[in-house]
C-alpha cells in the first residue's frame, strides 16, 4: 500500500516558507544622512499565505489517503486528470475566484487564470513536485480549478525536461556501451521520487518491471538482437509514456470518452 510521505511533504514547506526577500543594509556611519528608503517586491505574505495553504492542504492528504490502496489512489488521480484535463465551461472556471479576502491568495488565483489564458508566468514556476501534487490533487476548493491546472503544467514542464535530459543520456550510454543500465536505474530513481498519487498512474509492477531491466541490462551476457537495436527507442518511449504526466493527457486527448488505465503493463526485457 502506498502511503502519504509527511517528512517529505515538511521539507517541502519548508522549502515555501523561506521569504524571498532581504532588508537593506544599515549604515555604520552615525552622522551620514540616512538614504531614502529602498522599496522591495512584498513576497513575504505570499510566500507565507503559499506555505499555509500547502500545509493544509498536505494535512488533508495524509487523512483522505491514509486508507487508500493502489488502487484507490490511482482512481483518484484518474478522477483528478479527467477533472483538469478534460474539456470543462472555460468560463466558468475563468471566473472562478477564492473563497478569501487574502489579497495574495485572489492574486495568485487570477495570475493562474492569465496563465492558462496565455498570459503571464505560470505563478507555482519552480515548486517541488511534492507542492505541485498537492495543488494539484487538493479538492477542497481552497485553490481554483486554474490553479491546480497550472500546478499541474508545472510539473508537467518539468517532468518534459527531465525526459528530455535522460533520453539524450540513454542515447549516449548506449552507443558508448551497448547496454542501457544507467537509463533504467534513472527512471526507476525518477519514479521512486514521484508523490504518491504520481506514482499510482504508473502500471503496479513498473518498479518491479524497471529492476528487472536493470538486470538483465547488467549482466554480461546481455544483449541486443539487430530488430530490438532497431525498436530499443520507441520501447524506451514507451517507458516514459506509462503513467507519466505526458501519457496520462495524452490518453485524456485521444479517448474523450474513456478513462486513462492503470492496469497497461510495462514493457519486458528483450530476449536473446
Amino acid at each position: 500500500m502506498l502511503t502519504f510521505d509527511a517528512s517529505r511533504v515538511g521539507n517541502a514547506l519548508n522549502s515555501a516558507s523561506v521569504t524571498q526577500t532581504q532588508p537593506p543594509p544599515t549604515s555604520s556611519i552615525e552622522d551620514k544622512p540616512a538614504a531614502p528608503a529602498v522599496t522591495y517586491p512584498d513576497t513575504r505574505e505570499s510566500v507565507s499565505s503559499l506555505a499555509q495553504q500547502l500545509s493544509n492542504a498536505a494535512a488533508r492528504a495524509e487523512a483522505q489517503n491514509a486508507g487508500l490502496d493502489f488502487a484507490g489512489l490511482a482512481e483518484k488521480a484518474k478522477r483528478v486528470n479527467e477533472q483538469l484535463l478534460r474539456a470543462s465551461n472555460k468560463a466558468l472556471q475563468d471566473a472562478e475566484i477564492p473563497n478569501t479576502d487574502d489579497p495574495q491568495l485572489l492574486d495568485r488565483a487570477r495570475k493562474a487564470t492569465d496563465f492558462e489564458n496565455g498570459i503571464g508566468r505560470n505563478p507555482f514556476k519552480g515548486l517541488s513536485r511534492e507542492q505541485l501534487s498537492l495543488i494539484t490533487n487538493d479538492e477542497s476548493g481552497s485553490f481554483t480549478i486554474n490553479e491546480r491546472r497550472a500546478a499541474w503544467s508545472e510539473a508537467h514542464d518539468q517532468e518534459e525536461a527531465w525526459r528530455r535530459k535522460v533520453f539524450q543520456a540513454a542515447d549516449e550510454e548506449f552507443h558508448t556501451t551497448g547496454k542501457q543500465t544507467v537509463f533504467f536505474s534513472e527512471l526507476l530513481a525518477h519514479y521512486q521520487s514521484l508523490p504518491a498519487l504520481e506514482k499510482a498512474q504508473y502500471p503496479e509492477n513498473y518498479a518491479s518491471t524497471l529492476q528487472q531491466r536493470i538486470r538483465f541490462e547488467s549482466a554480461e551476457q546481455a544483449s541486443y538482437t539487430k530488430d530490438d537495436k532497431d525498436n530499443l527507442f520507441s520501447k524506451i518511449e514507451d517507458f516514459f509514456e506509462d503513467g507519466s504526466l505526458t501519457g496520462q493527457a495524452n490518453q485524456i486527448d485521444t479517448e474523450p470518452t474513456k478513462a486513462p488505465s492503470n492496469k497497461k503493463s510495462a514493457d519486458t526485457p528483450p530476449t536473446d
